[in-house]
């Protein structure tokens, strides 16, 4: 009987059609067959973590937590790692010969293909296209201080090209209609998963997004076993980072960057439900409650403020008909010395410009004489300044304090005659003054116990220098 409207075909006809042209499917599933698999962390619970953000103590939030899980997990799904050239280059010579038809001669060019990545057994040492790819574990940079905590993956599936093949190779097999094939390549892509997997855990990957990266990835392989030992290990690795994070904060003289270091931090930790992540979180929220009394100016335990300036005055000489100065304005430090802790960023970095600086303007001549003759005036000099900003790096020494000063901006502009002489002389002034106002370059400021002031005004080759260094809380 005819179905209305359509033109009769046998059931046989139809077979014997999709035989030759329809897409065959493999019964072999593997894990790249469908959406990837849920890999639950806390984010509810990282959504909470303290963040200090205009000067306020308020939370992570649902977007700030996503992110960072996202960012911990980057490149972890082994499905989504490339096939290497070479087989790259036999998988098209697969599908071409799918697509001529000729599927026998597809079965063969897999079934090769699922071979030679069998025979890779050393998946941590991999020969391919005559090069050794040595693939080692990534390892945790030693940590001073909150911001130097390496959290994000430095691996990734990738690194081992056998799971990228294999997984590439299965997915042709599948195409190929060869069950068998597809069932080995599988298995390949899941040994070489585990042994990568050991490798990264076996050698302490070091950083919380590194065992993410595993247990990921592992959970989409099917490797329970595999995934459960490196979420433990990212939750050590997480209340590791907490606590030199959160033991690391100084009210007194913590920036923005090491709050929102601390803020990762806590959120990783939480995130990953690592033992006393809300505790720290609870601490953590008390310390930057304490810098934003510090930004509203109240005073903190042990904090002193102080405020740094300094002129510099090249006096009048024979090239020099003016005054020419330059001066370093009135920036902030903050120094702990119980805890020998500095910082001197404008509002503990929520300010995103450095301290001011100004270049004066003056007028002078280049002149020249040989021997005893008087001196040649060549013609007239000018220097013009301007603005410009500065940074000041603090240390607190065990006889006061030392402020490194540097500045990327400060420059003038020097004029003078064309004369060869006069250049030469603009050309190494040039060097040496913007080499000095670029820094960096340090000074040393001696503090005695309860020294609340700090004056300096002394005039050598014609300079004079005056620092002044005064607490002012």
């Amino acid at each position: 009987m005819r179905n209305r409207g359509v033109p009769f075909v046998s059931s046989l006809a139809v077979a014997g059609f999709c035989f030759f042209l329809c897409p065959s499917r493999a019964s072999a599933a593997g894990p790249c067959d469908g959406p990837a698999r849920p890999f639950a962390l806390n984010v509810g619970a990282a959504a909470r973590a303290p963040k200090l953000e205009d000067g306020h103590v308020k939370t992570l939030g649902p977007a700030g937590a996503q992110a960072l899980a996202e960012e911990l997990t980057a490149g972890a799904n082994p499905c989504d790692a490339p096939a290497s050239s070479e087989t790259a280059r036999a998988i098209a010579a697969v599908d071409a010969a799918l697509a001529a038809g000729n599927r026998a001669d597809a079965q063969r060019l897999v079934r090769a293909l699922v071979t030679e990545i069998q025979s890779r057994r050393d998946p941590i040492a991999v020969v391919f296209g005559g090069q050794t790819v040595t693939l080692t574990a990534s390892t945790a940079a030693a940590a001073s201080g909150p911001c130097s905590i390496k959290r994000a993956p430095a691996i990734s599936p990738k690194d081992d090209p056998r799971i990228g093949d294999a997984l590439k190779a299965q997915a042709a097999a599948q195409r190929a209609g060869d069950a068998q094939a597809a069932a080995d390549a599988a298995r390949a892509a899941s040994d070489a998963y585990q042994k990568w997997g050991d490798a990264q855990t076996g050698k302490s990957a070091g950083t919380v997004g590194d065992y993410l990266v595993v247990a990921r990835g592992a959970q989409q392989m099917g490797q329970d076993g595999l995934s459960q030992k490196a979420l433990d290990q990212a939750r050590s690795a997480a209340e590791r980072d907490m606590k030199a994070s959160s033991t690391s904060v100084d009210p007194c003289t913590a920036s923005a960057k090491d709050i929102d270091c601390i803020t990762a931090a806590v959120a990783t930790g939480q995130l990953v439900g690592a033992n006393g992540a809300d505790n720290v979180a609870a601490a953590t929220a008390a310390a930057m409650k304490a810098v934003e009394d510090r930004l509203n100016k109240k005073q903190l335990d042990d904090c002193e403020e102080w405020a740094f300036s300094m002129k510099l005055t090249a006096l009048p000489n024979p090239g020099l008909d003016t005054e020419w100065v330059i001066r370093w304005i009135d920036a902030r430090v903050r120094i702990n010395r119980k805890s020998k802790n500095a910082d001197a960023s404008r509002l503990a970095g929520y300010a995103a410009e450095a301290w001011p600086g100004m270049i004066g303007s003056a007028t002078g001549s280049c002149w020249e004489q040989v021997g005893d003759a008087p001196k040649h005036i060549v013609g007239p000099a000018t220097i013009t300044g301007a603005p410009f900003r500065f940074t000041v790096v603090p240390e607190v020494t065990d006889s006061g304090v030392t402020l490194t000063i540097a500045s990327a901006d400060a420059n003038y502009t020097l004029t003078g005659p064309s004369n060869l002489g006069c250049q030469i002389t603009k050309f190494l002034g040039d060097l040496i003054l913007k080499t000095m106002l670029h820094g960096p370059f340090p000074i040393e400021i001696p503090l005695s116990e309860g020294q609340t002031e700090f004056t300096l005004s002394e005039t050598e080759e014609g300079v004079k220098t005056e620092i002044h260094f005064r607490r002012i809380m």
